[in-house]
This record gives C-alpha cells, structure tokens and sequence, in this order.
C-alpha cells in the first residue's frame, strides 16, 4: 500500500545510489525516488550522473518535487522538476524526465507516456 501526497515541495538532491536512484531532501527526509515516467539502464552511463550530480547543482536552485506516492519502507515515486529560467511571468521549472531522456540517459517506462515524458 502506498501513500499518495501530489503536493510540490521543493526538495534537495542529497546523493545519486550507484543504481541511478536519486536520494533527496525534502521535509527533512531523506528518501530514494524512483523518477515517476522513465526507466534508466543499468548501470546507468556517466552522462546520467553528470547530469544529476554536476550540472543540476551548478543551477544553484533546489528541486522542486511532486510526490506521487510512499511506500510503507519510505521509497517515493515522484516527478522532478530543476530550475530553467526566469521570465517576465516568473520561474519556469522543467522537467528532469523529460531531460534524461532527451541526453539519451532514460527512456520512457511502460505505461509512463501518460506522464507527459515522451519517447
């Protein structure tokens, strides 16, 4: 059974697991997040770290997390979104699924083409 939250909280990436998985901050939790949408193989290839562990922090901003569901062990499955840029309407978050597959990085899960990532 799982816990379902559809809040956005920002959230803070704290490490990236050998395996690919995300482990973030958020609410003062740290918690692996399977990335809602996408599939990364296995072992993932060193892009996919780069991106994750140097150039999302260079944007100097936290994540913003949308949390699906929680299991009972505390694995989330959530959509994140990182900082694109600021226009006259405010910021604009994009979307890091979306991202990983475009790099080649990622594709898209079973059943993930309602999630708005695209094969």
């Amino acid at each position: 059974m799982t816990e379902k939250n559809e809040d956005t909280q920002e959230c803070e990436l704290v490490r990236v697991l050998a395996d690919g998985t995300p482990v973030v901050r958020w609410q003062r939790v740290e918690r692996e997040v399977e990335i809602d949408g996408i599939e990364v193989g296995q072992p993932p290839p060193p892009l996919y770290f780069e991106i994750l562990e140097r150039r999302l922090p260079r944007l100097g901003r936290r994540l913003r997390c949308i949390v699906h569901s929680v299991t009972p062990a505390g694995r989330a499955r959530a959509s994140l979104k990182y900082y694109g840029w600021h226009d006259k309407s405010g910021d604009v978050w994009l979307d890091l699924a979306t991202l990983l597959v475009e790099q080649g990085v990622a594709r898209v899960a079973p059943g993930g083409a309602g999630t708005g990532v695209k094969p």
